[in-house]
C-alpha cells in the first residue's frame, strides 16, 4: 500500500474549476417530495416520530450524468484525479460525511478537505467509456432496488454509447443474476475489487442517484415500471402478503418476529420469503399483492414494484428514522401504515426491536377490510 493525500473537492465545483475535464449533462429537474402523510402511525414513540418524519427536508437538486476524463475509482467506489478525491451529494457520497460510513480500509485521518488515505498498488486501466457503478452497500439488495437500477436506467435512457460498467467484485451468485435480470449487460460489467485495485478509467460515466439519504427523486420508478412491464405485464394486484425477514439476520431484528408472524398469518396473510425466489418472480409476487406488510428493510423495497392504491404497512423500530418506505409510498400512489416497536435492550447497536401484540392485531384487522 502507498500513502497519500487528497484534497476533497466537489464535483459540481470540478465542473466550473475544470470544465475541460468535468461536464455535468442535466437530464431531470431537482424535486421537492412532500412528506407523504401516514395512513396511521402507531407504537410507542409516535408523537417524537412524526415530529422529526415531518420536520425532515425532502429537496433534491437536479439530476443527470457526470462526466470525468483520467480519472480512477478505489474503495467503495470513490473517485480520485490527481490529488483530488471528487465527491458530490447527489451520488451519496457526501463530503460533509466523509469517511465516517465508508468502513474501506483505504481511508482514515480526514483534516478539513484533506484526507489521507493507503492505496493498493495494483492497477488496471479501462479504456473507452465506463460507468462506475459502485457505491457504498451497492451488493446489498434493498441498495440495487434504490440505487443501482435507477442509475442505470438514467444511463440507458440518455442513450450515450457505453463500453462497461464497472462494479465492486461480487460476493455471491445472485448478485450477477439480479443485475442481468434488471437489464444490465452482463456482457459489459466488470466486476473487480476496489479496495485491492486502482481502476484507472480513460472515459468515467457518473450517472446519479435518486436518493438522498430517505429523499426519493419522482425518476426512480422508471426503471420499476419497465420491470413490472417486463415480468408482471398482467399480474393483478389480489394477495396479502407478509414480507418476512426470517432469513436475514443481523441488523434491525423484530426480536418476537415468530409470535407476529403467527398472528399476521392467523388473520389472513400469506407469509412470504422473496429472497427465496428468482428476480423475475419477486417482481411478479409485490405487483400481485393488493396489501404488502412486513419488517422494515430490502425486503419490502419490493413496494417499488406494486401497483399504485396497494396499502403498505411497515413494522420498524421507533429508534428507525429511515423514511424510504413512506417515500416509496408516496411517489408509487400507495397508502403508507407505520408500526412503531420498542428498541431491544442490549442489542449492541444493531436496532433490534419488538412489536406490540395488539398493534400487530389491529394493524393486520386494518388492512384486510
Amino acid at each position: 500500500m502507498v500513502a497519500v493525500i487528497y484534497n476533497i473537492v466537489r464535483l459540481e465545483d470540478a465542473v466550473t474549476s475544470m470544465p475541460k475535464v468535468v461536464k455535468f449533462t442535466q437530464t431531470s429537474e431537482g424535486s421537492h417530495l412532500a412528506r407523504h402523510v401516514p395512513s396511521l402511525v402507531i407504537g410507542p414513540g409516535t408523537q417524537e416520530f412524526l415530529e422529526v418524519y415531518h420536520r425532515s427536508n425532502g429537496a433534491i437538486s437536479p439530476r443527470g450524468i457526470f462526466s470525468i476524463k483520467e480519472a480512477s475509482v478505489i474503495g467503495d467506489g470513490m473517485i480520485i484525479r490527481g490529488n483530488s478525491m471528487l465527491m458530490s451529494a447527489s451520488l451519496m457520497m457526501i463530503p460533509e460525511a466523509f469517511p465516517g460510513p465508508w468502513n474501506s480500509p483505504i481511508f482514515h485521518d480526514r483534516h478539513g478537505d484533506v484526507v489521507g488515505a493507503h492505496i493498493p498498488e495494483r492497477r488496471v486501466r479501462l479504456s473507452g467509456t465506463t460507468v462506475n457503478m459502485i457505491s457504498l452497500g451497492w451488493q446489498v439488495f434493498g441498495h440495487m432496488l434504490v440505487d443501482v437500477f435507477p442509475r442505470f436506467e438514467r444511463m440507458n435512457r440518455s442513450g450515450v454509447a457505453v463500453d462497461r460498467y464497472l462494479f465492486g467484485a461480487l460476493e455471491a451468485e445472485w448478485h450477477g443474476k439480479v443485475i442481468e435480470a434488471a437489464g444490465i449487460p452482463i456482457d459489459k460489467c466488470e466486476f473487480i475489487d476496489v479496495n485491492s485495485t486502482i481502476v484507472d478509467c480513460d472515459h468515467m460515466l457518473l450517472p446519479t442517484f435518486d436518493r438522498l439519504a430517505s429523499e426519493l427523486h419522482p425518476d426512480i420508478m422508471n426503471v420499476h415500471r419497465r420491470l413490472r412491464e417486463t415480468y408482471a405485464p398482467a399480474v393483478e394486484p389480489t394477495r396479502d402478503i407478509f414480507v418476512a425477514r426470517s432469513g436475514w439476520g443481523g441488523a434491525r431484528e423484530l426480536v418476537n418476529r415468530r409470535e407476529i408472524e403467527a398472528i399476521v398469518a392467523e388473520a389472513g396473510f400469506e407469509i412470504v420469503f422473496p429472497e427465496q425466489v428468482s428476480f423475475p418472480e419477486q417482481v411478479a409476487l409485490f405487483a400481485s399483492a393488493r396489501t404488502v406488510l412486513g419488517e422494515a428493510g430490502s425486503g419490502m423495497h419490493g413496494t417499488l414494484f406494486s401497483h399504485p392504491r396497494t396499502r403498505v404497512g411497515v413494522l420498524q423500530s421507533k429508534g428507525n428514522v429511515n423514511f424510504i418506505q413512506p417515500q416509496i409510498a408516496a411517489i408509487g400512489g400507495q397508502e403508507i401504515y407505520i408500526v412503531l416497536g420498542d428498541d431491544e435492550p442490549g442489542s449492541g447497536g444493531q436496532g433490534w426491536f419488538s412489536i406490540d401484540p395488539n398493534d400487530a392485531r389491529h394493524i393486520a384487522s386494518l388492512l384486510r377490510n
